[in-house]
């Protein structure tokens, strides 16, 4: 459980690679609603402000922000998000997910926000925490993203702070992202004092689909995926391998129910609650390299004109992106 009366900070990665399998699921029948974000919320709650959510227990840290407790959900390795939101493994439904009663999540105010930045395609209930980034807009259906990268070393401070860092894709509308995220900290996902990776879907900017987390050590290799069998196929399957320690891939499925994928982000620095002179929270290194690139089109192999975007200022963060790789640095 997230200890929301601390200062939260997170720093996101996940990175894609070609090696991981796309494990698939028999069919669960055709869905009776929506996928959740969509048609099927007719009523909303107003969000409550960041101090009220983070010292409630209603609400929980998730890559993008805090979100509603109950519309977090767990889902297994292996399983499957259906069109209308429900959970299956093994062909059969393991949970019914209603429709988030909240718009959105909620944000952690950061200090040093980079108000110059021209990048509008970030949905603006995460741009608060994106620190730096790297975006490509493909011209052609996003078919395979794969991204390999180094687990860095632990922050010299522990004080409660969370990280992730990650690779995404989103669709065309920016209604969702998928991403396999390495973690430090603490989340929804739980976590503490030590490296993770887990699996994250976010629908409709509120309804949240977490996979467990396994841990991992600096240094470590890691490669992650996002996956999907052709141009205009929803089913997108995400998931990560730790090459050092020597495991199998961690899959998960998503049935999203939208066909146009043209948006990919090539590197994430997530953070939340860091200020500009608590430096010494963020990871002992001097960044991150999301590096051997590969993105698959209906068209064939692309080489993707990555754009970077520093959105925050705090810590020297720097970015710098080409088509094979992501570097995101920092000072600790």
């Amino acid at each position: 459980m997230l200890n929301k009366r601390k200062a939260i900070s997170i720093f996101t990665a996940a990175v894609l690679c070609a090696s991981i399998a796309s494990p698939a699921l028999a069919s669960v029948g055709e869905p009776d609603l929506q996928w959740p974000g969509e048609e099927n919320v007719v009523d909303t709650l107003p969000l409550p402000t960041y101090e009220e959510a983070l010292t409630s227990d209603d609400w929980e840290l998730v890559p993008g922000g805090l979100a509603y407790t109950e519309c977090i959900h767990e889902m297994p390795f292996g399983s499957e998000i259906l069109p209308n939101g429900d959970i299956a493994l093994n062909s059969r439904v393991i949970e019914r997910v209603e429709p988030c009663p909240y718009p959105s999540l909620v944000q952690v105010p950061n200090e040093g926000e980079d108000t110059s930045s021209t990048e509008t395609r970030i949905p603006s209930a995460w741009k608060p925490s994106w620190w730096l980034t790297s975006w490509w807009d493909s011209p052609a259906e996003i078919t395979n993203f794969h991204v390999t990268w180094t687990v860095p070393n632990n922050p010299r401070t522990a004080s409660g702070q969370t990280i992730f860092l990650f690779p995404s894709v989103t669709p065309t509308n920016g209604s969702a992202i998928a991403q396999p995220v390495l973690q430090w900290g603490s989340s929804a996902a739980g976590g503490g004092n030590y490296w993770a990776l887990g699996n994250w879907i976010l629908v409709g900017e509120s309804t949240v689909y977490k996979s467990p987390l396994v841990s991992t050590a600096p240094g470590h290799t890691i490669n992650g995926a996002m996956t999907r069998g052709n141009g205009t196929a929803t089913n997108w399957t995400v998931g990560f391998v730790d090459v050092s320690a020597g495991s199998g891939a961690h899959n998960n499925n998503w049935n999203s129910g939208v066909s146009s994928w043209r948006a990919i982000q090539g590197g994430v620095f997530e953070v939340w609650g860091v200020a500009s002179n608590q430096c010494n929270r963020l990871p002992n290194s001097t960044g991150t390299v999301f590096t051997h690139v590969t993105v698959t089109t209906v068209n064939g192999s692309a080489t993707p004109a990555f754009s970077p975007h520093r959105l925050n200022t705090s810590c020297s963060s720097s970015v710098s992106a080409t088509s094979s790789q992501t570097v995101v640095g920092w000072q600790s």
